[in-house]
């Protein structure tokens, strides 16, 4: 059997070199072995087809029913003027619930109602100080 070199498929079948090799360690390219740090392809290899064409991104935002999210907002309307005491309420909740989420993902230990403690300036046992600077440093 006669074999090529990623280079010569490269130039047979106007693909950069580098998406050969890349194709080549998918194992996308039929017979190709790899000696050293060299892809010998047999010279009748098939050339692969390109999947990133294959996959299309969709923009469905325009085409998009808003109707729910729509109807979402007039019930949140009907409640409207909202009053000063709830809008504190639910910034206060959504600065908690934002300070646990981002904590968590960083590797914080302490609970979403520990979280609130700290919040309010009480310390937790058992946790550490760094964990409790962490909540206080993210408000």
């Amino acid at each position: 059997m006669k074999y090529m070199s990623s280079k010569e498929a490269s130039e047979k079948w106007k693909i950069s070199d580098r998406r050969i090799r890349l194709l080549c360690n998918k194992g996308r390219i039929e017979g190709a072995i790899k000696i050293g740090r060299n892809w010998s392809i047999p010279t009748d290899a098939a050339k692969p087809a390109d999947a990133r064409k294959t996959s299309k991104n969709y923009y469905i935002g325009i085409g998009f029913d808003f109707s729910y999210i729509d109807s979402l907002k007039e019930s949140i309307d009907e409640h409207r003027p909202i009053s000063k005491r709830l809008a504190n309420s639910l910034q206060e909740k959504l600065i908690v619930e934002w300070t646990y989420n981002s904590n968590a993902i960083e590797g914080n230990t302490l609970t979403l109602s520990e979280t609130k403690v700290v919040l309010e300036g009480i310390t937790i046992g058992g946790k550490s100080m760094v964990e409790h600077l962490e909540v206080i440093n993210h408000r």
